[in-house]
């Protein structure tokens, strides 16, 4: 299975360099907005394009984080807003 992974990531992938762009512009770049998304490259650089209708999706966010938590056994209420419940 790790060999069928690893030539998958060869084939459709993107070298660690490449990949880390986008993070790095909005990181980096005076330009770059805290509402934007950086996404697929665009003649080899990051460009800003419209945000997938699936990272709206907040009742899928809840359900990802709660399942994040309870796999690895970590809580994160420090980074819930104040007065927010914990569930």
């Amino acid at each position: 299975m790790e060999r069928v992974v690893r030539a998958l990531q060869i084939l459709a992938g993107k070298p660690p360099a490449q990949g880390a762009l986008p993070v790095l512009y909005q990181a980096t770049a005076r330009s770059a907005l805290s509402d934007e998304y950086v996404g697929p490259f665009k003649g080899g650089r990051p460009s800003v394009t419209k945000i997938p209708p699936a990272a709206l999706d907040l009742t899928a966010a809840e359900r990802l984080w709660r399942l994040s938590a309870e796999l690895t056994g970590v809580r994160y209420e420090a980074l819930r807003e104040p007065g927010a419940s914990a569930a």
